[in-house]
Parts: structure tokens; C-alpha cells; sequence
């Protein structure tokens, strides 16, 4: 089977690229890949010009209704903002998108504006992340209806779509994410643009809990942090998860989970979080990173405790542990990809 995976994060891009063809898929990357990957993958070729040709109609889109995360599929009626399809094709873009289209027999998607884009010429695989857009449910029916599937990434999340489609996590592999010695004596942050985004990466949280010395950030447009924090190569940034000793978990409300966590947990670092006590009322049934992580993640913002699991890296190795069991249960690359392969032969295509 051919593949289509429009665009998105590069990391999951990347974890998807590689879970489809270890599953013996051909996959056609529309969105790119980070050049430090390209050589990782096989069976994978690149349709970057035509993602290109895409984002600049997407941003004229965005800029057109003034809205960063608008009603891409459904379109809104009652701002006479048309679903982004019908907009790609008053531009001019539906022969691009269908001579994209013959060569795939089925398309991969997170991010609403790239599924809707594509879902009409070819099924469309969504994998719903979260949102509170009540026209997703109605998006999620439009596509199941030319013949898509639509699946959730966390269970937490499945209640915005009534609850109507199953669930699968994303995934990391065990071979690449391991090795954790917690040799530095510090605490690994990650957040792009944190400053920026305050509030939904919980700055706040960042400033409470960081230890004098003892802490790094990962993540890019950080600069007004210092020299402790900076955007990791791949490399460093999977050398980092193995030598810092704990993870602190700051999280993108309202995703129930993200990556960088589960990277963490299962190279074997201890996770600590507080986003139970940021989340606003209405939304915290949809975090689920401790559930997920057991004995794995602790709870806490207190600087002191904090100090005190500094000081205690052999007093980390059960939690350590507990932390990779778990994520390599929920999170493996060998238990999910048993799920997307019973989706994809269930498919008939």
C-alpha cells in the first residue's frame, strides 16, 4: 500500500514514516523531513515542492477569515468561510492535489487543514489530537463518509468526538529511546517559544520549579533564557533524555500527552509534572500523561522535593524503571503498530 503523509510535527512525521514502512508500506512524505532523517528512512520519497505550493494558499486562508485554527473541513457558513478544499480549488490547486492524489492509496493526517485538503480524492486517515471546535465531530463524519477512517490519539480525547472512534497512541521505538544513566545532575525541560506560548506550556511552572544551575531547556525560540537553554541536534537532544536526571513535564494545554514525555519515560527518566493543578476545569479530564506513566510520573511542583530526587539518582531506579515499562506498553512501536495494521487491512484497499 502507498502511503500519504501530509504535513505536520517532523518528529511525528518521522515516528509515522518509519512505523508504516516497518510495516511494509511505501510512504510518500508531502510535508518534508528534517534532513537529519532523510537517510534513516527507506521506502519513503518527498513531495516538498507541492507542500510548499499548498502552505502558501493555506496561509492566505488563515490570513482571509483571521483565524489560526479555523474550521478547515466543515468551512463556516455563517462567515462565509467555504470548507479549505473548495478554497484550494477556486485557486486553481485541484489538479495538484488530484495528480498528488493518483499515485496514493490511502492519506495520513493530524493537522485539520492538510486532512482537508486531501480526504476527497483519496481515503483519508485522521488522527484526531484534540481540539474544542464542536465542527469536528461533523469533519470527523465527513470523511468516514468518502470511505476515511478517523482515530483518536489518547482515550481522554475521544469524548469530543462522542466517543465514536477508537483510539491510537502515537509511538516511539525502544531501540532508539533507551539507555538512561541520569549522570547530570540537572532537570530537562522541553517547550518551543515557551515565553511565547506562556500560558499553554506553563511558564509559570517553569519559572517555580527550575533549580539554580540544575536545569536545561530544549526547544527552539528560547533565547531569553540563557545559555541553558537551546533547540538540541537529534543526536544531543536523545543524549540529553539519557543523561539528565529527571524530566519535568510542561506539556501543550490541552493535548492530554505529548512527545518529548514519552521520549523521556521510555530512555528511562523519571517524569514529574503539575499540569493537573494548571489545567482549567472544563479541559483536565483531558490530561493523561501520569495515568498513562504509573509509578513512572509524580505529581509535584514543590522545589524542594524536586532537590531532594536531584540528590537521589539511585533512589530514581525504580521510578526510572517504572517510567519505561510503561511508556514501551502504551507507547511502543511494536504494540501500536499492531493496531494500525489491523486498521489498514480493514480498509480493503
Amino acid at each position: 500500500m502507498k502511503i500519504g503523509i501530509t504535513g505536520g510535527h517532523s518528529e511525528l512525521l518521522y515516528d509515522m514514516i518509519k512505523l508504516f514502512t516497518r510495516l511494509g508500506h511505501e510512504v510518500v512524505s508531502i510535508g518534508g523531513m528534517p534532513d537529519h532523517k532523510r537517510d534513516q528512512l527507506e521506502n519513503c520519497s518527498h513531495k516538498r515542492h507541492i507542500h510548499e505550493i499548498i502552505e502558501k494558499e493555506i496561509l492566505k486562508y488563515i490570513d482571509k477569515f483571521d483565524d489560526n485554527h479555523p474550521p478547515y473541513i466543515t468551512g463556516n457558513p455563517e462567515r462565509n468561510q467555504p470548507p479549505i478544499y473548495d478554497w484550494m480549488v477556486d485557486v486553481g490547486l485541484e489538479d495538484a492535489i488530484r495528480e498528488m492524489s493518483e499515485e496514493i492509496d490511502v492519506f495520513y493526517g493530524y493537522i485539520p487543514r492538510y486532512v482537508g485538503i486531501y480526504y476527497k480524492h483519496k481515503p483519508m486517515i485522521w488522527q484526531f489530537i484534540g481540539g474544542e471546535h464542536g465542527t469536528y465531530r461533523d469533519a470527523a463524519r465527513m470523511i468516514c463518509a468518502e470511505g476515511g477512517r478517523v482515530v483518536c490519539h489518547s482515550e481522554n480525547n475521544a469524548y469530543l468526538l462522542n466517543n465514536e472512534f477508537p483510539t491510537i497512541h502515537f509511538h516511539k521505538d525502544p531501540d532508539e529511546w533507551c539507555g538512561w544513566n541520569g549522570d547530570v545532575e540537572s532537570v530537562f525541560y522541553v517547550a518551543n517559544a515557551l515565553t511565547f506560548r506562556s500560558e499553554a506550556c506553563h511558564m509559570e511552572t517553569f519559572l517555580k520549579t527550575r533549580i539554580e544551575n540544575k536545569w536545561f531547556l530544549g526547544g527552539s525560540q528560547n533565547d531569553d533564557y540563557g545559555p541553558r537553554a537551546k533547540e538540541y541536534p537529534y543526536d544531543e537532544y536523545k543524549q540529553m533524555m539519557r543523561d539528565c536526571r529527571i524530566f519535568y513535564n510542561l506539556g501543550t494545554a490541552p493535548v492530554p500527552y505529548t512527545l518529548s514525555p514519552i521520549e523521556a519515560a521510555m530512555t528511562g527518566m523519571p517524569v514529574l509534572t503539575d499540569m493537573y493543578v494548571h489545567y482549567p476545569v472544563n479541559i483536565l479530564p483531558q490530561y493523561q500523561l501520569p495515568e498513562l506513566l504509573g509509578e513512572g510520573c509524580l505529581i509535584t511542583n514543590n522545589k524542594i522535593k524536586i532537590r531532594t530526587l536531584l540528590k537521589t539518582k539511585w533512589g530514581l531506579k525504580r521510578m526510572s524503571g517504572k517510567a519505561r515499562d510503561n511508556a514501551i506498553h502504551h507507547f511502543g512501536i511494536e504494540n501500536v503498530s499492531k493496531k494500525w495494521n489491523n486498521l489498514l487491512n480493514g480498509m480493503n484497499i
